[in-house]
């Protein structure tokens, strides 16, 4: 209780209807890594309550920040167990 923590999130890949994040969790004034989440997340159309694909402007975005992300200088650790299709 009472102790600061920072959420960071990185965008990794994409496809038409998927995207791969990694959120990191530090805390503390000296920021110490204290969790890691891998996540590979769909997207929805819930009035068909299926996947679709992103909508052109949603997929410009995302491709953006990937490509932002991708030139921070360093690669996460992944645990290679997801696969965006």
């Amino acid at each position: 209780v009472g102790e600061h923590v920072t959420l960071r999130s990185r965008l990794l890949a994409r496809s038409q209807k998927q995207f791969h994040v990694i959120h990191f969790m530090t805390k503390g004034d000296d920021q110490v890594l204290a969790a890691t989440g891998e996540f590979l997340a769909a997207h929805i159309d819930m009035t068909t309550r299926h996947t679709s694909p992103f909508a052109p402007h949603v997929a410009d975005n995302l491709d953006r920040i990937i490509a932002q992300h991708s030139q921070l200088g360093w690669q996460p650790q992944l645990s290679g167990a997801i696969q965006v299709r």
